[in-house]
């Protein structure tokens, strides 16, 4: 990765012989007016223009962007650094497909490791910046890392809806764990040093630890194309999780405007194979099912650190 100065303020020394690691950042994206500019505000913080890859997912070869925020969002990028990918349907088998397509052609054009992000996900480090961990996991000789999982919430009994212009994390202060994003194997840990390996608590700025365990879900920092499941919830891989690598999910940031998002995209043509084997299900919920699935949480609310909201994710 080409650092941007900010992040070079603080990355590790390294010898002058020896050029830093190449890592490109990548996610897909479509119809993103919102989250869009907020992902690129994030990892721009850390990678370089030329390091920040976008995949516009188009229904046509001849659509064009309606949405003027959108396309002020998609020019935030270099324009080579945009590729328009098309598929008419909403399907998450060719979903996975060009997005690891798409990081094997970067690995193989020189990068030494990719992180792929989707549009409302932003990956932290718990301990130093995010320049300073990619390229010291680009470093280390691991082929990928996990991360853990928190939802930011919108609590509706609490916090109003939002107010655009202010910062996302400057109006929410809760968010619980989600454990589709790490969830470790059943016979990994007792209940209790489950829950107790997971809490807010221990979300301090100690340097994050690998456990050797393989956990199944969400290695999103790589350096080979991974085997993802649908959703690139789990791969085949046997990758360590660092408890330390955190993922901010900013999916359910806002009651109304996660149920806009949702309805839009319900109204998309979904692949049949999609259809009839469920996969994606929560994209096609619509009215009360949809309300339902907001407010069913996985898990308990906690406050959101300080330090995520000023230090890890300034300004989001």
């Amino acid at each position: 990765m080409h650092m941007t100065a900010e992040a070079l303020s603080e990355a590790p020394a390294t010898s002058s012989s020896i050029p830093p690691p190449r890592v490109a950042a990548l996610t897909i994206v479509r119809d993103e007016p919102f989250f869009l500019p907020l992902w690129h505000r994030h990892y721009s913080r850390a990678f370089a223009p030329d390091d920040l890859y976008c995949l516009h997912h188009v229904t046509t070869a001849e659509e064009q962007v309606a949405d003027p925020a959108f396309a002020e969002a998609l020019r935030l990028f270099r324009k080579d650094r945009v590729e328009c990918v098309v598929e008419p349907l909403f399907d998450p088998v060719w979903l996975r497909k060009v997005v690891r397509d798409r990081v094997g052609t970067l690995l193989a054009a020189g990068y030494s490791a990719v992180l792929f992000a989707e549009v409302d996900e932003l990956l932290v480090p718990a301990n130093g910046n995010l320049a300073t961990y990619v390229v010291g996991f680009a470093n280390s000789g691991r082929t990928a890392v996990r991360c853990i999982g928190w939802e930011v919430h919108h609590d509706m009994t609490s916090e109003p809806s939002l107010d655009l212009s202010r910062p996302v994390l400057a109006q929410r202060g809760w968010w619980h764990r989600n454990a589709k994003y790490d969830k470790v194997r059943d016979d990994a840990f007792a209940p209790a040093e489950r829950a107790a390996s997971v809490s807010t608590a221990n979300l301090t700025r100690a340097p994050p630890v690998c456990c050797p365990l393989c956990y199944r879900v969400k290695a999103l920092l790589t350096t080979v194309p991974l085997a993802w499941s649908l959703g690139f919830h789990e791969c085949e891989e046997s990758v360590p999780l660092d408890e330390g690598w955190l993922l901010v999910h900013l999916h359910k940031y806002d009651f109304q405007a996660f149920l806009a998002r949702h309805e839009a995209r319900c109204k998309y043509e979904h692949a049949p194979e999609a259809i009839e084997r469920q996969w994606n299900a929560h994209y096609r919920a619509s009215g009360g099912a949809l309300v339902a699935q907001y407010l069913n949480l996985p898990a308990a609310l906690e406050p959101i650190p300080s330090w995520v909201r000023d230090t890890a994710l300034p300004g989001i």
